[in-house]
Parts: C-alpha cells; structure tokens; sequence
C-alpha cells in the first residue's frame, strides 16, 4: 500500500525528535512503517545526537544483550584484545593465535550443540560440487562471442534507458523528484539537488545561456567489455555558445576513473570538470543565494 506524503508538520517532528529520541519512539509517534522513517530520516541527513541520554542507553542496553549471547568464550576473548573500543583484529587482523582460538572453539562448539545448517560430518558429493560449480561459474562461459557481445551492448543500453526515464540504478543515494523553477528532474543524490540550484542562479545571473540534467551519453565503440559509454551529470552552455559537462563525484571509485579517462582518449575536444567534495564545498557556502529546489511527488 502506497504511504501518504510526508506532511511539513511530520518532517519537523522527526527533525525535532529524531537525533533525542531515536527511531523506534518516531515509528510509534508517527504511526508509520520503520523503512519510511528511516528513509525520510536518511534524506534528511538526521543522526542519533551522541550525547543525549536516549543513545548512551541504547549503547548500555546493545552492549550488555550482545556480551556472551552465541559463544561466551569468543566474546570475552575479543573484548580482552579491544584496544581503544577498537576491536584488536580489526586493528591487526587475525594472527596465527586468533586464528587457531577461532577455529577450536568453533569447533568445539559445533561438537556440543550440532552444526548449525544440519552438516556435520557430511560432505558433498562429486555430482554435487559440479553442479554447484558450474551454478557458480554461471552460463556466460558457455556463449558464443557474438552473445557475450549483444548482451554486454543491451545492458549498456538499459542502464542509459533507466537513466533517462529517471530510474536510479544506485541502492544508497538521497534520491527523489525536485522542482527547480517550472521543470522536474529526478536528481540521484543531494549534492546534484544543490549543484542544479547553482547552475540554475548562474543562468538566472546571465553568468551562463543555460544548463541541462544528463542530455549526452558518450560511446567508446573501441572497447568491447566493461566501462563503453559515458553519462555525465550536466552540460553548461555558456554565452558565447562553447559547452562544458560536469560530473558530480564525491567518491572517485575505480570505474569512474576509468570513464574520465576513456573520455579524455577518446573525445579530446570535450571539456569535463570534476565537482570533487572541496568544489562542493564551495558550491554549497552560497547556497542561501539559489533558486530553491522544491521536492515534489513522483
């Protein structure tokens, strides 16, 4: 069932309760379902306020359920080797010492309480691991060129086909329809949201002709496999008709490098600029002087 719109009323009450009184008493107050609370939480960029007594509570109560409840022996062990409320194996990673007291007394507890998936002492057959290989592997070893070909071309395809009809292909992103001026964009994070403010206060200011959402894809036809075209955020027209794009990127992973890359090689005359978080930065200290950007139903 489709949830009704979050009233001005309820945002300001999960802004006002959120951080002091955490989750579980909102989804009570609100009468709402705990993932639309916490998505509204998130896009709002809300935290549990550390210092409040409601999260020093919920750390003593987490901490004294959590002690000992699946292996006593394990537990204590870990908490005798934090350093600094820094768990000692995330510090140094498992030497020879951890390793073989992990593995005894997993051991020794599947021995007395019975491995947990029903498997003890049993192993699997050798139809039974080919199968399970071959699962594994999957069916692409077993295409033709010409296949692998036409689908690696019509998956690139339906990531652009999303794209443009406003699907986000991302799991974790503050993402949602936004009104700037009389035009709806569906803008995948927070920093796009922002960034379209300030292009639009530009184009308002005559400092730009106009500004677009996503209008070009570039194709490297040369490469076969892996990263083969190119979607960047905004394409800025200036006044004197030149054009720029512009990608918002606060995290530089490896495959967005390699399309930086792929795009300077392969179209030289593009003008591309990186909005990196100190650019952000910048961008956001005059954000009191943009256009603001209504968030809108789908």
């Amino acid at each position: 069932m489709t949830q009704p719109r979050w009233t001005e009323k309820e945002i300001e009450f999960l802004r006002v309760n959120y951080p002091n009184k955490g989750k579980n008493w909102c989804i009570e107050s609100l009468k709402r379902p705990e993932g639309s609370v916490r998505k509204k939480a998130f896009s709002l960029g809300l935290r549990q306020d550390k210092t409040s007594d409601f999260f020093k509570d919920w750390q003593r109560r987490a901490k004294e359920s959590k002690i000992g409840q699946e292996n006593p022996k394990l537990s204590l062990f870990l908490k005798q080797k934090s350093i600094k409320g820094e768990l000692w194996i995330q510090k140094n990673g498992h030497n020879k010492e951890t390793k073989k007291f992990i593995s005894e007394n997993t051991k020794s507890w599947i021995q007395k309480n019975g491995h947990s998936k029903g498997m003890l002492g049993k192993t699997h057959s050798e139809k039974t691991k080919q199968q399970m290989s071959k699962k594994r592997i999957g069916v692409k070893l077993n295409l033709s060129q010409k296949e692998r070909q036409r689908r690696s071309n019509q998956a690139q395809k339906n990531i652009h086909l999303r794209l443009k009809q406003h699907n986000s292909i991302y799991s974790r992103s503050n993402q949602g329809w936004y009104k700037i001026k009389t035009k709806k964009y569906y803008f995948r994070s927070s920093w796009e949201v922002v960034v379209a403010r300030y292009f639009e206060w530009l184009k308002m200011q005559k400092i730009i002709k106009k500004w677009e959402y996503e209008p070009d894809v570039f194709w490297f036809n040369n490469i076969k496999r892996g990263v083969r075209s190119y979607l960047p955020d905004f394409k800025i027209t200036n006044n004197d008709g030149s054009q720029e794009y512009y990608e918002v990127k606060g995290y530089m992973d490896s495959k967005s490098k390699t399309k930086i890359k792929r795009i300077a090689k392969y179209y030289p005359e593009i003008t591309l600029y990186i909005i990196d978080k100190p650019y952000y930065q910048t961008i956001k200290l005059q954000e009191r002087l943009f256009p603001p950007a209504k968030e809108t139903a789908r």
